[in-house]
């Protein structure tokens, strides 16, 4: 491993996090917004835009290489599995 990837790769499982908290986080409120009643168009447009960032910010770390991603989503994977086990008992 060179010296590029020893902070590239902590980096990665970092902005992995965040970006799955935040992917988790606005499909839960958007859940919650349709099961109260709210717009369909609203809930697809959030959906369009929650899955293009998600598919953006993926995209744009697949450039950097395969460790870079696998890093980016063993975050976001980790981001989910803490946001369901938070949420178990609600």
């Amino acid at each position: 491993m060179n010296a590029e990837y020893s902070w590239l790769l902590p980096s990665c499982l970092a902005l992995g996090a965040l970006l799955g908290t935040l992917h988790f986080v606005l499909l839960r409120h958007m859940v919650d917004a349709l099961v109260a009643g709210g717009p369909i168009a609203g809930a697809l447009a959030a959906s369009v835009l929650r899955l293009a960032v998600a598919g953006g910010v993926l995209w744009t770390v697949a450039q950097q290489g395969a460790l870079p991603l696998l890093a980016v989503l063993a975050g976001f994977l980790i981001a989910r599995f803490v946001i369901l086990k938070s949420r178990k008992g609600t």
